[in-house]
């Protein structure tokens, strides 16, 4: 869909990760969806790792139960201990492969304690610890020690890079303001959609199918997204005598959601749906591809790359002005951020005055397309980051690997 620019790096890439990239823990899928993008600049690329990746799921799920019982996330997979024995790992791996740079992407753990290598090392996350702090829900309330141990493993990481690259200046800010990172080692690229194979413009930018107008949630965290709020949104809705249908993606209402009977038709909910699985991936495609809003009232978002996977069907988006948010959707364009705290009545009327003017809506579906393919999309990420590492990889190296 989106090829290369035809350039061929002689350059190699030696990714280091904690957790086989095919996994769902990592990052999600995102990381994989970054390697397809860069294998198709033609530039070479070297898996190194996972780097100890036992160590690391079992410290992950002692995290988990110690949060769930405590409340506090005691963060064990940055203790000294795991990054020293990450970065010896990594000096091994490195010193029997032959790579141009080091590509670390959410790999603080495995570059803080990383002994000199002679080898430029990029680092890539979406977020900082310290951003990341009293944000997130699943950070839980880490004690002090835990809290310095993490901020102060990140900030060796940082230091360690060469370079860093974060899809929004929220991001990239706090490695500046709160780290003291230089911010020509810094760069901003947003990230794209996780598909491999997005839909052709022709193909979801025709004309609007006849019917209700169809709202769209998508996520795994129903708190966290914002469910109640796009619930009372699409009552008042239909009390204003709106005609909608809302899909429910990836969750499931809590038990006491008492709707009215109306909503209670015009709502279908799907829990999950694979996309390594054809059928379900290809039902995934054909419910963006119907949405015309994708309704996200999320508290918490570092990034959201469920806006990008929005944008590429020409699907408007509807978030919160938090994180990383209002940098992937761009107000009034592609889509528009309420302010965190947003009511169901303030969403209601900000679609229900979106959805009186068809032409505006129309307008925003092709804008939103747009952005997906100059903007949104991992084959540009990619071929930035490729521009930016060879300039890294040919320049003076940092030390002499020992």
């Amino acid at each position: 869909m989106f090829p290369s620019n035809g350039a061929t790096s002689s350059m190699k890439i030696g990714l280091i990760t904690e957790i086989d990239i095919r996994r769902k823990e990592a990052w999600s899928g995102t990381i994989l969806h970054m390697v397809r993008a860069v294998e198709r600049t033609g530039t070479s690329l070297e898996m190194l790792g996972p780097v100890c990746e036992r160590e690391t799921i079992m410290l992950r799920r002692v995290d988990k139960v110690l949060r769930r019982l405590s409340g506090q996330d005691p963060m064990l997979n940055r203790a000294r201990t795991m990054t020293r024995r990450k970065g010896r790992k990594v000096l091994d791996l490195v010193r029997s492969k032959s790579v141009d740079v080091l590509f670390a992407p959410v790999g603080s753990t495995l570059i803080a304690d990383l002994p000199p290598t002679g080898i430029p090392v990029v680092y890539c996350s979406d977020a900082t610890v310290r951003l990341m702090l009293d944000y997130y829900d699943w950070f839980g309330t880490p004690s002090k020690v835990a809290r310095e141990r993490a901020i102060a493993s990140e900030g060796a990481a940082m230091r360690r890079a060469d370079l860093l690259t974060f899809p929004t200046e929220w991001a990239a800010r706090s490695a500046i303001d709160d780290y003291g990172i230089d911010p020509d080692r810094v760069f901003v690229q947003p990230f794209g959609a996780n598909m491999d194979d997005p839909p052709p413009r022709t193909e979801i930018l025709g004309p609007r199918a006849e019917g209700p107008f169809r709202l769209l949630f998508c996520g795994v965290q129903w708190k966290r997204k914002g469910g109640d709020i796009v619930l009372d949104a699409a009552e008042r809705l239909i009390a204003a005598g709106v005609d909608i249908e809302l899909t429910i993606l990836g969750c499931t209402p809590p038990a006491e959601w008492t709707p009215s009977e109306t909503l209670r038709r015009a709502t279908t909910v799907i829990p999950f749906l694979d996309k390594k699985k054809p059928d379900e991936r290809a039902r995934f495609r054909e419910i963006f591809a119907r949405s015309d809003l994708l309704v996200l009232p999320t508290q918490a978002e570092c990034y959201g790359v469920v806006f990008c996977e929005a944008a590429a069907f020409g699907t408007v988006s509807f978030g919160t002005a938090t994180g990383g948010v209002p940098e992937v959707i761009r107000e009034g364009e592609t889509g528009f951020t309420l302010p965190p705290g947003a009511s169901g009545a303030a969403y209601a009327e900000a679609i229900g005055a979106l959805l009186s003017d068809p032409v505006r809506l129309d307008r925003m579906r092709h804008a939103a397309r747009d952005d997906f393919e100059t903007r949104l999309n991992w084959t540009t990420w990619a071929e930035i980051l490729q521009e930016r590492m060879l300039a890294v990889a040919e320049g003076p190296s940092k030390a002499a690997m020992p």
